[in-house]
């Protein structure tokens, strides 16, 4: 028997292959007739049966995939999860300003100029107050944070979205 390691001599097991090869050379007559054989021919019937069965590690690898699904939403990463600061494919039009609240608040240039050229974001998005009970609108927000750049990227896309569809002489003086 070869040691695999000389420091712990500990002894080299011989792989499930070449147990069941070994098993298959002693059991080679069709009906075993002694104990040993017909021992050696139920566990190559046990070996082929788990051969299609996952490993324990397979198995607990399945078993935390399926926890994680099965995972209780106890509580929602506002960032990620929540309709008004994550990224949803569908909006409620009342959550338009809201989205562009939260892009104000992140500080997110991109976001507010993207979001103001969304045909569907209201022309009052800018100045429409968070909801009934928190008075915030994006543009108070904007002059709060004191980020130059944050405020004119939402006072140059509300002037563009203001100015869409107008007739540019009613805008310039006489």
């Amino acid at each position: 028997m070869e040691l695999r390691n000389s420091r712990f001599k500990l002894p080299i097991l011989p792989e499930p292959r070449q147990r069941k090869r070994r098993i298959t050379n002693e059991v080679s007559t069709p009906k075993p007739t002694t104990p040993r054989a017909k021992r050696l021919a139920s566990r190559l019937e046990r070996l082929e049966a788990s051969r299609d069965l996952p490993s324990p590690i397979q198995r607990k690898r399945m078993e935390r995939r399926m926890a994680e699904i099965r995972k209780r939403r106890d509580e929602i990463i506002v960032e990620e999860e929540d309709s008004v600061f994550g990224h949803g494919s569908f909006v409620s039009a009342r959550t338009f300003h809201r989205q562009l609240l939260a892009a104000v608040i992140k500080g997110d240039e991109e976001g507010v100029e993207e979001l103001m050229r969304d045909p569907r974001m209201p022309m009052d998005a800018a100045t429409t107050q968070y909801s009934f009970s928190d008075h915030r609108t994006p543009l108070v927000e904007a002059y709060a944070t004191a980020n130059s750049s944050l405020i004119m990227a939402l006072l140059k896309a509300r002037a563009y979205k203001r100015g869409v569809g107008v007739d540019d002489r009613l805008l310039e003086p006489l």
